[in-house]
């Protein structure tokens, strides 16, 4: 079963994901840091990667395939992807030597003989939805789940901060712990916070099968609660609470946790009044192929790095980018699936 509002947050989310991260590493520092690149940050942000991630606890619920053993093999499949997914948009760039020395630097990566090995383990949301979805597989088996996941979502939250940079002495257990809890480099999305969203997703999923009528206006409520709280407990330290979105603090995590419950209303409401179009047909399409875009556009961007530039474009430069890059992926998508098609 599809809830078109999920869908219209999911689809957006991928609507805008190609032209972010073009704008991320194509486009000047001023560039970036002007009105429109604000603007595009702020979409990548609070309705980008916690909608994403909210919306697979959401589908979770609706799933037939809910047990232990069907979400370690749907993780097994997504860790795959995801390391195949560092082959091809780093090791392929490292081994033409295309990779610029500026992006290593910028992000922390070590050059040489460890920059294959840091790029090849690095973990991205793929690992941390692989990690989710034994999590959520085995929160739906407890009873009460839905109050159990969202109480499970709020510890998270508030202990993330205290884990974060736990180490170990052995290179295997240090890497799990960098993808459940780490703080440099190895990982954009460790498991602390970022668990926090799916465990959400899977309250919002128990409203929506069971309380349909009432569920949207459950995501308003709680998430203007968890957006005033979440601006309260920043309010002394904005910096330290959301100064860093791929590991906000308590406070950060509450305020982005309500700002996609709101955004799930908002979206409930443009489903609801507004009649359907062209726009939501586009949106509904990328909402389904979401993993297959996520990989294809990262996979390009990098590989058109050489022809853009690291960070070289000026204004006009990155709006063209950014819509010819969008286009290129979505064509490139559809041609595949055309040949895949054609071969069946």
């Amino acid at each position: 079963m599809r809830i078109p509002a999920i869908d219209m947050a999911r689809g957006f989310t991928v609507f805008i994901m190609t032209a972010v991260h073009t704008l991320l590493l194509y486009s000047e520092p001023a560039v970036f840091s002007a009105a429109t690149g604000r603007l595009f940050t702020f979409l990548s942000e609070a309705p980008g990667a916690p909608v994403f991630m909210t919306a697979m606890g959401v589908s979770f619920v609706f799933s037939s395939q809910r047990h232990i053993r069907s979400a370690c093999r749907r993780a097994a499949i997504l860790l795959m992807q995801g390391y195949l997914l560092n082959t091809l948009k780093f090791l392929v760039p490292v081994a033409a030597g295309s990779m610029p020395p500026a992006l290593l630097a910028d992000f922390g990566i070590p050059s040489g003989p460890a920059a294959v090995w840091h790029f090849l383990l690095m973990g991205d949301i793929l690992h941390l939805a692989a990690i989710s979805l034994v999590v959520l597989s085995l929160v739906y088996r407890l009873p009460h789940y839905a109050y159990m996941a969202a109480i499970l979502a709020f510890a998270v939250a508030l202990t993330a901060p205290l884990l974060w940079g736990i180490r170990s002495e052995d290179p295997v257990s240090d890497y799990l712990l960098a993808l459940l809890w780490g703080n440099d480099s190895r990982v954009f999305f460790p498991v602390f916070p970022w668990l926090t969203y799916p465990l959400l997703g899977l309250t919002v999923g128990y409203y929506l099968q069971h309380h349909p009528a009432k569920a949207f206006i459950w995501c308003r409520n709680a998430g203007l609660l968890l957006m005033i709280a979440g601006m309260v407990i920043s309010a002394r330290h904005p910096e330290y609470h959301r100064g860093d979105f791929y590991r906000a603090a308590q406070g950060g995590t509450l305020y982005y946790a309500g700002f996609v419950l709101c955004w799930l209303y908002g979206w409930h409401l443009a489903v609801r009044w507004i009649p359907a179009h062209p726009f939501f047909h586009l949106l509904g399409w990328l909402s389904k192929n979401i993993t297959s875009i996520y990989l294809l556009q990262w996979t390009l961007i990098f590989w058109m790095l050489p022809v853009a530039g690291y960070r070289q474009l000026n204004g006009w430069q990155t709006w063209l980018s950014m819509i010819m890059m969008t286009l290129l992926v979505m064509g490139v998508l559809l041609l595949l699936k055309r040949i895949r098609w054609k071969a069946t």
